[in-house]
């Protein structure tokens, strides 16, 4: 993005950062002041930082940075500490926008020590070499995803010697860069067309590399991959985004442990270790930054354009068209520069499937953009209009904005939240704050809501009633353990179940007689807001039955495995009920009786996979909902047990 930049200010087109920062000064005034909304203030949580690209904060408060250099810092209690959690200086090509672009920590961090980084990358060759053939030199470069373990003798706060896996880019090497003295050569990195590297991804550009690395609400792992070409002018290699057996210009979802695709990913082809097998997404030019939809679980990306356009792009399995497509808000517009390729025809004709155009994007305005896509607020410290919203930045245009995506896929719409100087990220803390990151000026910020206390949010209610329908008469078990507050704070149960009979435990078993009868649960948090819902229940009526046939109750299974299963329903006079009656959801039991969501909710049809993450648990329960065409209901569940 900063290089880019630079491109747009030719007198100050530099590869020297101090020049660099003087243009970045040119800019305009935008940059030089904060202004936030009413009842917000800016607090300093970390300063000191040098160009930080990226963060992750751990359980117990500490926070680790990835600097654009190569070297990842730890703050504890807001300062820095003196030693560096690992220095990757010597192999982090950090010319222009290339550097080290991503951190994250694993999930149950320190309990799983892992640390990953995403990196363009000089290998061991270019550093007997000079000038643009050299360290930090401005030829084609590759990238890299490594896994690194925090040392437990030392706290954590530094990485284990001898530690690093490579997760992506074994094959980004020195022999398979295209051009190492040359950016954007005739012979592109990791290949070209049919003849695509395997596990190499690709930088000739000095932007539009190896991006944000993130695990998503499923336990795989998710890295954004730029199409690593030419920003100025078209290249047949920008085609490479369009093309699946190429790691550029995707979001790719692998093991975290593996580095292998997932056998749920929609071109999985068999072979974990092809890239086909690894890509979610295709059709990017630069999804820099990407979060997930909390309720569909699907991602949700920032990818920054070529000249017009910003875009935020949601969704698994789709081509959003780059090269040939770019922008507009909500519709597909061609791209007038690649237009004549064939391959562009050749989408425009239809003959490569429908090009799936941006959820919401925008013009651009003066000297450029850089979209970055934050988070979507679950949280309850701020005001009503910011639940649910997708908080997005500009690093160009200097700004936080609010974004209200539709859920039907329609054109979301926006609000400006706040001007900020040299944003980079923008998502909640775990004190379920705001925060941002300051490149530049190295700093992360905290944007605290200190007006009226917020509206309390309702609980989520979790009814578990099995069985819903039966003979007469019909014992039923019913239990509201699993709702929740946002806040974490104790819940009060009130079971109503008809002719007077009441409870108020979170688990009970009444007893209904022939007839049709309403079980309504009511859960109240510690603010007095409550959330009902009704369950019908239907005794001596014919009723459908859920049949899980595979997997078996009490399968075993290891973290990693991608587990198939299927089912079905059948009415009580033996009908079978049609696949989008069928619903699926997966609990996670961990061993303390936390449980969470498995798989995306409303998981319809009559088969389907998914992804075991490793996330300490003791079991999994799968269940299978049926629905008759009388509403009638049938719920059945299996355990699957870790090995």
């Amino acid at each position: 993005m900063l290089y880019r930049l630079m491109g747009r200010l030719r007198q100050f087109h530099t590869y020297s950062l101090a020049a660099s920062l003087v243009a970045l000064a040119l800019i305009g005034t935008s940059h030089a002041q904060m202004t936030l909304p009413d009842d917000f203030i800016a607090e300093p949580v970390v300063t000191g930082l040098n160009i930080a690209s990226d963060y992750g904060f751990a359980p117990d408060g500490r926070i680790y940075f990835a600097e654009k250099a190569g070297v990842v810092r730890v703050a504890s209690d807001g300062a820095l500490l003196p030693a560096p959690f690992i220095d990757l200086s010597e192999r982090v090509n950090s010319l222009g926008d290339r550097g080290l672009t991503g951190i994250t920590l694993h999930p149950h961090f320190p309990d799983a020590p892992y640390v990953y980084l995403a990196f363009s990358y000089d290998p061991p060759e270019v550093r007997s070499l000079a000038g643009d053939a050299g360290p930090n030199g401005g030829g084609s470069r590759v990238s890299r995803l490594i896994r690194v373990t925090a040392d437990p003798a030392q706290d954590h706060e530094r990485a284990l010697a001898g530690s690093e896996v490579v997760l992506l880019g074994t094959n980004s090497t020195f022999e398979h860069i295209g051009d190492h003295e040359t950016r954007n050569p005739s012979a592109p990195s990791c290949g070209s067309e049919n003849a695509y590297v395997r596990d190499c991804l690709p930088a000739d550009e000095h932007s539009h590399t190896i991006g944000r690395v993130r695990f998503g609400p499923d336990g795989a792992l998710y890295v954004a991959s730029g199409d690593g070409a030419d920003y100025h002018r078209s290249q047949p290699y920008h085609l490479r985004a369009l093309h699946l057996d190429s790691l550029a210009g995707k979001l790719l979802r692998i093991d975290p442990m593996t580095g292998d695709g997932l056998a749920d990913n929609p071109f999985f082809d068999g072979d974990p270790t092809s890239n086909r097998s690894k890509v979610l997404s295709y059709g990017l030019r630069n999804p820099y930054s990407f979060t997930f939809d909390p309720e569909t679980w699907e991602p949700v990306m920032g990818d920054v354009g070529w000249a017009a356009w910003e875009m935020v792009n949601v969704g698994r399995g789709r081509n959003f068209g780059w090269p040939c497509y770019e922008g507009g808000n909500g519709e597909n517009i061609e791209q007038a520069t690649f237009r004549s390729f064939e391959a562009c025809q050749d989408l425009y004709a239809g003959a490569d499937g429908p090009v799936t155009p941006p959820a919401y994007a925008y013009e651009r305005e003066g000297v450029g953009g850089a979209i970055i896509v934050g988070e979507i607020y679950e949280g309850n410290l701020l005001p009503e209009e910011y639940r649910g919203a997708l908080f997005i930045a500009d690093y160009y245009q200097a700004w936080i904005r609010i974004v209200h995506l539709e859920s039907d896929g329609g054109v979301g719409t926006s609000l400006e939240f706040a001007r900020v100087p040299f944003p980079v990220d923008v998502r909640v803390g775990p004190d379920g704050h705001l925060h941002y990151l300051n490149i530049w000026e190295g700093r992360l910020v905290r944007l605290k809501y200190e007006g009226p206390e917020p509206a309390a949010v309702a609980p989520t209610v979790v009814a578990r009633v099995s069985p819903r329908s039966g003979p007469a008469p019909l014992s039923v078990e019913v239990d509201a353990s699993r709702s929740s507050a946002t806040s974490g704070e104790p819940l009060e149960y009130s079971w109503r179940f008809g002719a007077g009979f009441t409870s108020t435990a979170a688990e009970a078993a009444p007893l209904f007689f022939r007839g049709r009868h309403t079980i309504t649960l009511t859960v109240t948090n510690a603010s007095g807001v409550s959330s009902t819902v009704d369950i019908p229940i239907r005794v001596g009526e014919p009723a459908p039955v859920a049949t899980i046939d595979v997997p078996a109750d009490g399968t075993r299974y290891a973290p990693g495995d991608v587990i198939e299963f299927s089912g079905s329903g059948r009415s009580a006079d033996g009908t079978e009920i049609p696949a989008d009656r069928l619903r699926w959801h997966l609990t996670v039991i961990t061993e303390d009786g936390v449980d969470v969501r498995g798989m995306p909710p409303m998981t319809v049809g009559t088969t389907g996979r998914f992804y075991a993450a490793d996330r300490g648990e003791h079991r999994l329960e799968l269940c299978l909902t049926v629905l008759d065409f009388d509403d009638h209901e049938d719920v059945t569940c299996i355990g699957l047990h870790r090995e």
